[in-house]
């Protein structure tokens, strides 16, 4: 079963969307990740793999392959764990795919499921917007940064659980209001 969740990266001061697949087919258990990666993000396998399972999810004794596309852009920075770990529930069937169709997806994960801030978030959200995404998910303390792109809806998330349950419905995505941001009504 494959799952796309989109995110993106920096070139300097431009953003560029990536598009992160994951697939689970029966064979060897196994975590691969391919794409033209740099060692941040190649490690993101282990941090992603701790994290699910320190939030009460093991990863099927399946061959799980994640893609990330364009394979000619260079991948690089832990923004990656956060739309990986997306992916990968979805492709398990806990996060329903339909709800990733128009959403790009950044933070750094921690081995205890905490969403953690990341670097070049205005850029990649400003690209978003670009190319008519529908909203953002962003780590909380990146939310203020990327709320000053305009026309794109946010969410800033805490942890993996929270994901979890606001893609299920169990709770709402916390959305910043516009005095908190600097926006006028």
């Amino acid at each position: 079963m494959v799952a796309k969740v989109y995110t993106g990266t920096t070139n300097g001061i431009e953003g560029i969307l990536v598009c992160v697949e994951a697939d689970i087919s029966d064979g060897l258990p196994m975590f691969d990740m391919v794409g033209y990666l740099g060692a941040e993000v190649k490690e993101a396998r282990e941090r992603v793999r701790t994290a699910l399972k320190n939030c009460g999810y093991r990863l099927p004794p399946k061959r799980i392959t994640i893609n990330l596309s364009p394979a000619y852009v260079r991948k690089s920075g832990s923004s990656f764990d956060l739309p990986v770990a997306v992916a990968v529930l979805a492709a398990m069937g806990i996060i329903p795919k339909d709800r990733l169709e128009q959403l790009l997806i950044v933070g750094e994960v921690g081995l205890d499921g905490r969403i953690k801030p990341i670097h070049g978030v205005l850029p990649i959200v400003t690209k978003a917007a670009q190319e008519r995404m529908d909203a953002c998910m962003v780590p909380v303390e990146n939310a203020k940064e990327a709320a000053l792109v305009k026309g794109i809806r946010l969410f800033g998330v805490n942890s993996l659980e929270e994901v979890i349950k606001g893609f299920n419905d169990e709770i709402k995505f916390w959305e910043p209001e516009k005095e908190e941001i600097g926006h006028e009504k």
